[in-house]
């Protein structure tokens, strides 16, 4: 792959992964048991819940694609992120040990 900033090429490696997101359950079940932990009661008023509903939207909105957490097993992997998983592929350039000086300093790559 042509690296115009070096003005050289560069040798990539093609690696695929896998990205995950946490289901809606599991940051339901997280949102809720974070509020009882806190207020020390296992019974959620009617008004909180709503409150809690509408935060718990906005964190589904907001959820972005990550790494799964690799110290989870299949049981953990299935509650935490359900069917949210998608495969993509990741160009990785390699160390090729070269340096180039430019007016702010020298660039390794």
């Amino acid at each position: 792959m042509w690296n115009g900033l070096v003005e050289d090429w560069m040798n990539i490696e093609i690696v695929e992964c896998e990205l995950v997101k946490r289901c809606a359950e599991h940051i339901r079940f997280c949102i809720e048991m974070e509020w009882k932990r806190q207020y020390k009661s296992w019974e959620i008023p009617a008004d909180v819940q709503q409150h809690l509903d509408q935060i718990i939207k906005e964190q589904i909105k907001t959820e972005e694609w990550e790494f799964p957490n690799r110290y989870l097993d299949e049981k953990g992997e299935k509650e935490w992120y359900g069917k949210n998983r998608k495969k993509v592929v990741i160009i990785e350039s390699t160390k090729r040990n070269k340096s180039v000086y430019d007016r702010l300093g020298e660039i390794s790559y």
